[in-house]
């Protein structure tokens, strides 16, 4: 995947997926927290692209009414990027696959009929190693799913 980098300002970026996802998310409680404001180094298309990804699979997978918090802080090394819902979950079984192509996790399936290829995941997680990030996944049936995205600050 090709990417060309430049230097934004993060926390207006976060704030424009911020305001696209309550468009687009009108029967879901959207809350943003954008605790840092400072540039980053990044391919501003794809690293979009792989938080929406994980934007779009909090809302299909969290029901009508549902909560989903977006927060964006940093430490001296490190920006954070955390999704959070208190949608369906994912299975402690489930959790290590999910990143694999084409996997589907059967406990969603079953409980939600939004389709998809299960590429989604996959896309997201080389786009962020590509920007020598890291992905933390905690995860519990019936109480949610929190993504933290955790991006170096000179990337």
């Amino acid at each position: 995947m090709e990417m060309e980098r430049e230097g934004f300002n993060i926390r207006d970026f976060m704030a424009e997926i911020l305001k696209e996802s309550e468009l687009i998310g009108t029967n879901h409680k959207i809350n943003g927290q954008l605790e840092y404001d400072g540039e980053i180094f990044a391919s501003h298309d794809k690293l979009k692209q792989a938080i929406r990804i994980f934007i779009d699979n909090s809302m299909k997978y969290t029901p009508a009414g549902g909560e989903i918090n977006i927060c964006l802080k940093a430490s001296n090394k490190y920006i954070y990027i955390v999704i959070k819902d208190n949608g369906i979950g994912i299975s402690k079984e489930d959790l290590p696959h999910i990143f694999e192509r084409f996997y589907r996790a059967d406990q969603a399936r079953a409980r939600n009929k939004k389709g998809g290829t299960g590429l989604g995941l996959a896309i997201a997680r080389v786009i962020i190693e590509q920007h020598e990030g890291q992905i933390n996944i905690e995860s519990e049936l019936e109480k949610g799913t929190s993504i933290t995205l955790i991006l170096p600050k000179n990337t």
